[in-house]
């Protein structure tokens, strides 16, 4: 096998947060001043179309915010190594990371609804985290199939203690089971109690809910299913 070098976009979830809540909370005061200078019979259009200052602030303010969370990771997959660096773009000084596979204790890689993560634990507990979200067009693919082939064949020659194990993660945890059976049963009275009380419900907090949970369970269930395939 021959050293293989991965470029892989970085997204930032505590930039993604930021990035979020200044999206919700800037159009609030261009709404607020336009309502104040009563600016739509000066453009001569109905009031109710100042609305639409919400969502477009909303998706402009997200446009020109991204490069505030994104960075780079530059992997390089040696025979029996693995070496990491990477840079984000509100962060001056670069990461580095490298560990020999005999020194590595286990990998996650978790699918969630906005980002994938990908991290390494050595056996000294010092971990490396890469986080990137499902739009980026980059080589992430390709290196966690590649590396996930290097560790199947590191594991077949070493059948001690230097194997290398796939790492639970929030999908396999001890609560995930039973937080995904109450999450259903949520889920499933819900309708029922709007139907029950006669409430109109709010539609995006319902479909940002379902698809949340839905994707949970989901994950929660393809986890749970493969520990019993072992």
């Amino acid at each position: 096998m021959k050293n293989e070098e991965y470029n892989i976009e970085l997204s930032s979830k505590g930039g993604f947060i930021t990035r979020l809540l200044l999206a919700m909370l800037l159009p609030i005061p261009l709404i607020a001043a336009a309502a104040w200078l009563d600016i739509a019979p000066v453009l001569g259009i109905d009031p109710r179309w100042l609305a639409l200052i919400y969502p477009l602030g909303l998706y402009l303010t997200l446009h020109f915010t991204k490069s505030l969370s994104r960075g780079t990771a530059l992997v390089t997959l040696y025979v029996d190594r693995l070496e990491i660096k990477q840079q984000m773009a509100l962060r001056r000084k670069e990461v580095a990371f490298e560990a020999q596979f005999d020194d590595i204790d286990g990998y996650l890689i978790q699918h969630e609804p906005y980002f994938v993560l990908f991290r390494v634990v050595r056996r000294d507990g010092t971990k490396v985290t890469l986080n990137r979200d499902h739009q980026n067009a980059d080589e992430f693919s390709e290196f966690i199939e590649d590396f996930e082939s290097r560790i199947d064949v590191w594991n077949t020659k070493h059948k001690t203690e230097l194997q290398i194990r796939q790492l639970e993660g929030t999908y396999g945890s001890k609560l995930a089971v039973p937080s995904a059976i109450v999450l259903v049963i949520c889920m499933l009275l819900i309708p029922a109690l709007l139907w029950f009380y006669q409430r109109s419900p709010n539609w995006g907090a319902l479909a940002a809910l379902y698809g949340g949970g839905i994707f949970y369970v989901y994950q929660v269930f393809i986890r749970y299913r493969a520990r019993q395939q072992v």
